[in-house]
């Protein structure tokens, strides 16, 4: 979702906590994060949101949690196609923290962008003392594996070895 800035978004994840949708992924990119990750040019606030669940289908959530960002003049990307997860906001903040990763910059990641943080940034720090490289083997998600494409989480394979 695309706002006018980091508090305009904030006013809309408030609607949606105080709706009780408890999204499994939240996080407000403002105006100069989303432009350093290349989400977004620079003038505009990123709400990043996902919904997950094994037990019951998220889509009636993800609807209510797009009317409060609406109501709260947030912009939905357009996402009816099946790789709309890989495109766009998202696409470019996931590959950003690829890349992240890859550069060793573990200091850019954190517990909202990376699930096990500390651990990778301990292996990027180690890696760096090495003389080492990341190379990347993959990037996937859930609905490559393990099944539908609308509810899904990131995976990335790495490679640690001589740097090129």
């Amino acid at each position: 979702m695309q706002f006018t800035d980091f508090f305009t978004a904030a006013r809309a994840l408030r609607a949606i906590s105080q709706a009780g949708l408890f999204p499994a992924n939240c996080r407000i990119l403002d105006t100069q994060e989303a432009f350093n990750t290349g989400a977004a040019d620079g003038s505009v606030a990123i709400l990043v949101l996902a919904f997950e669940s094994g037990d019951h289908p998220i889509e009636p959530w993800m609807a209510r949690a797009l009317e409060c960002c609406a109501d709260h003049g947030g912009k939905a990307e357009r996402a009816d196609t099946a790789d709309a997860h890989r495109e766009g906001a998202a696409g470019a903040w996931r590959l950003s923290t690829a890349e992240a990763i890859e550069q060793g910059e573990w200091v850019s990641l954190g517990a909202s962008r990376t699930c096990g943080w500390v651990a990778v940034a301990g292996l990027l720090i180690e890696t760096q003392h090495r003389g080492l490289g990341a190379y990347r083997l993959a990037l996937c998600n859930s609905g490559d594996t393990a099944g539908s494409r609308d509810r899904v989480v990131g995976y990335g394979a790495w490679m640690f070895g001589e740097a090129a």
